[in-house]
């Protein structure tokens, strides 16, 4: 244990930064070196320095490439075993950094499992370890898993059975409701979680693929909502639809009209002021068709990556052609896309759950009880969506009014004195403030509530520029004289 503010934390804090930097580093470098393109894997990439000149073409083998590849991914993977080492130490959250390292390691090699066990051991115990649970069976079901996954996943159910059994033998004739239907709530959790266990136990090994990746599908491993969260690409290759369902739930398919038709068609997102890259176009001509070839992909898509289940919609995708949205706009509208094109793959069903009638440019749910006329069903739509239109206009001015007491509330708190000790006491200036502003870091630094840290990059630049400003000869002797006093 690591006591706060002691040496050691400061020392294993300083390590775990310089540490960052270095892997920062060597990815950028491995990258510039080999020329590897990493536009659709990473969101931050080479750029050429204007001042060091061109370099010459590296010319590397096949086996180079995929070793400097590999060694990408691998950096990754460190930043974000560093970056979760730091989210755990008091006062810092660095746990959705952690989760984007390791995300954007599987988008450079999706076929190794590393880092979803590195994910799982992230999510802790969040949601009674079934986010954990996720992580270690997609880790165990890739292509190259990680061996210690077993381990883990072992003592997650061995933990779920000790807690199922644990509240079948308490007494529950004495709860409340409320108390009650949380501990139902807690044991069916439990139970969710010996699924996969009681599927290996019952073939007398380890779980099928593909049976688990049906499990691993299912609302209770999701943290977001079953239709999004199953992939655009699983959306618009349209997984064949049981017949059963068409007739069987028509409360569902006159709830998919209304939503159908509540996104707009693809030439009303077109508007003057918005542009889009060609992909993202692509779509946009082509999603009132039912066969939607997608080429860019969202977050989930990336997520699903080589799941068993999804493998046959995942083999029409060829890596070289297909990129990762760039904005929260452009996933909104790659979904709005998928969506739509999925509804008019149900409309061309041989037996009809959908009808959409290109003169209204609307969907309807059919059903063989119903009498009415196509006219009466196409205002009963317009009615229900004008009526979620009003609900969720009602809802967004609710927030934004609550929104606007937060704010009111949190004006009022930062102007009370006791705010003020909240601040950072790590204060890291620039090139430009340091030759500016010296006397403010001086009263800075002298008054003791501060630590002023000065990176690496800042000193080449104060030596880059002392031949022609005064002011970054002066930090330069302020820091000499700093270090003589033993600041370091």
């Amino acid at each position: 244990h690591i006591h706060s503010r002691s040496a050691l934390e400061c020392a294993y804090r300083t390590h775990l930064i310089a540490g960052i930097g270095f892997y920062q580093h060597l990815l950028l470098y491995v990258q510039s070196h080999y020329q590897l393109e990493l536009h659709s894997s990473i969101d931050w990439t080479h750029v050429t320095d204007p001042l060091i000149g061109h370099k010459k073409l590296v010319t590397a083998s096949a086996k180079e490439m995929e070793w400097a590849q590999m060694a990408c991914h691998r950096c990754l993977m460190y930043l974000g075993d560093l970056a979760r080492y730091q989210n755990e130490l008091a006062g810092v959250d660095t746990e959705q950094l952690a989760e984007r390292f390791y995300y954007q390691s599987l988008s450079v090699a999706p076929q190794v499992g590393m880092p979803f066990n590195q994910l799982g051991t992230l999510a802790g115990s969040k949601h009674y370890n079934v986010e954990a649970t996720y992580y270690y069976l997609r880790c165990i079901h890739s292509e190259v898993p990680f061996e210690g996954a077993y381990g883990n996943l072992k003592r997650l159910f061995d933990k779920a059975a000790k807690a199922y059994h644990q509240i079948r033998r308490t007494d529950v004739k004495k709860l409340s409701v409320n108390r009650q239907r949380s501990r139902d709530i807690k044991r069916l959790l439990g139970l969710s979680g010996l699924v996969p266990d009681l599927i290996a136990s019952s073939e007398g090994g380890r779980p099928d693929s593909d049976a688990v990746s049906v499990s691993l599908l299912s609302p209770r491993f999701l943290r977001y909502p079953l239709f999004p969260r199953v992939g655009s690409v699983a959306v618009s290759n349209h997984p064949p639809t049981p017949s059963g369902l068409s007739q069987s739930s028509q409360s569902l398919w006159n709830r998919l009209s209304v939503l159908l038709n509540m996104l707009p068609e693809g030439s009303k997102m077109r508007e003057p002021g918005l542009t889009f890259r060609e992909g993202i176009v692509r779509l946009l001509n082509h999603c009132e068709e039912p066969d939607l070839v997608q080429a860019v992909l969202l977050p989930e898509d990336m997520a699903l990556r080589y799941l068993p289940v999804l493998r046959t919609a995942h083999r029409k995708l060829k890596a070289e052609q297909i990129s990762l949205t760039e904005s929260t706009l452009e996933e909104s509208v790659v979904r709005v896309c998928c969506i739509r094109s999925f509804g008019h793959f149900l409309a061309r069903l041989q037996k009809n759950v959908l009808q959409y009638n290109a003169e209204l440019g609307i969907f309807i749910s059919i059903s063989q009880l119903e009498e009415e006329t196509l006219m009466e069903k196409a205002q009963a739509q317009f009615r229900m969506a004008e009526e979620e239109a009003r609900r969720n206009r009602l809802m967004r001015d609710m927030a934004q009014l609550r929104l606007q007491l937060e704010v009111s509330q949190l004006e009022g708190s930062l102007q009370q004195p006791k705010c003020q000790s909240t601040m950072s006491p790590y204060l890291i200036p620039n090139t430009q403030a340091i030759c500016q502003q010296l006397g403010s870091i001086r009263q800075l630094a002298n008054s003791g509530r501060f630590i002023i840290i000065i990176p690496r990059t800042v000193i080449d630049g104060l030596d880059f520029l002392k031949k022609e400003n005064s002011g970054a000869r002066d930090a330069i002797r302020f820091l000499e004289s700093e270090f003589k006093k033993g600041n370091r």
